[in-house]
């Protein structure tokens, strides 16, 4: 008799768990934008690339990052990307920067030297796109938050 309550217990528990589990509903996190893109150094081979990613995590529960994978776009075509493992975490009901970095070859913009000098000195401007998601994780749950983002930088 012990032993049919004790599964009869452990079946009841069970039941609850999974009820709570799926009641609380996780929502996606918001991507809102992409912020102090700068470029911080160019050399004759390569260009290193910088920014912020900001998110708002709308759950009442901290979200695990995972990892980012994000390529970055310059005039359409796609010179770099940002791929890494992460582990750290989103605070609950808040606002969450990740900082970025992309290196590419300067060769990806500029067809030789003389060409990048006269962009570079003519204050050309670039329109940067970045095109990807970020992998977070809730309670055990995966949620994929996609990151799409235009700006313009002038090298």
């Amino acid at each position: 008799m012990a032993k049919r309550k004790n599964y009869l217990s452990l079946i009841v528990l069970s039941l609850l768990m999974i009820f709570g589990l799926v009641s609380c509903k996780i929502h996606e996190p918001e991507f809102k934008s992409i912020d102090n893109l700068s470029v911080k150094r160019i050399s004759s081979g390569d260009i290193l690339l910088t920014a912020d990613a900001e998110f708002y995590n709308p759950n009442g529960i901290k979200m695990a990052l995972d990892s980012v994978s994000i390529d970055v776009i310059i005039n359409d075509e796609i010179v770099g990307s940002i791929n890494q493992p992460l582990k750290t975490t989103m605070p609950s009901k808040a606002d969450f920067t990740l900082p970025l970095e992309v290196r590419f070859p300067s060769k990806k913009l500029f067809s030789n030297v003389l060409d990048g000098l006269f962009k570079v000195l003519s204050n050309e401007k670039f329109e940067v796109k970045y095109n990807g998601f970020v992998q977070t994780k809730a309670v055990g749950i995966p949620v994929k938050v996609p990151v799409r983002a235009k700006s313009t930088i002038e090298i």
